[in-house]
């Protein structure tokens, strides 16, 4: 039995994921702040800057998770595919973490941003990847 209160963040979950996929992975999010707080998370969860050649970085959209939904629906779209076409195209990323809870339904954008670059990517929504290593915990404890 559980003496503790089980704790997971969606961040490290979602990078979790993405490094057990054993391709190369960045991050989409909102504010430019969030580029380097997300990248020294990563370093902090991997004990490197790059996980191995794996974590390629954090591209940032310049919009506050608010902005997410307050602006147009269009111009969110369209920022969030301008962030993951330079996530695929210029970094490298096989696989794209939408890294704010804020971005979770939106993964059209970034497949459409990776596909302007001509590629195709696995997308994770951090949320998403919270709720299943969540589940899987528990079923591990018989929780579930």
């Amino acid at each position: 039995m559980l003496h503790e209160p089980l704790v997971l963040g969606i961040f490290e979950a979602s990078l979790l994921h993405a490094r057990a996929l054993g391709r190369r992975f960045g991050i989409v999010t909102t504010g430019a702040y969030w580029e380097g707080a997300l990248s020294a998370g990563a370093n902090a969860l991997f004990g490197s800057a790059d996980a191995g050649g794996a974590f390629v970085g954090v591209r940032s959209t310049g919009l506050s998770a608010l902005e997410l939904h307050k602006m147009p629906a269009a111009e969110v779209h369209a920022r969030i595919a301008l962030a993951a076409g330079a996530l695929v195209g210029e970094d490298g990323a096989e696989v794209v973490i939408m890294g704010c809870a804020g971005m979770s339904g939106m993964e059209a954008a970034v497949r459409e941003g990776a596909r302007a670059v001509c590629r195709e990517v696995i997308v994770l929504d951090a949320v998403r990847c919270g709720v299943g290593m969540l589940e899987g915990i528990l079923r591990a404890i018989g929780r579930v």
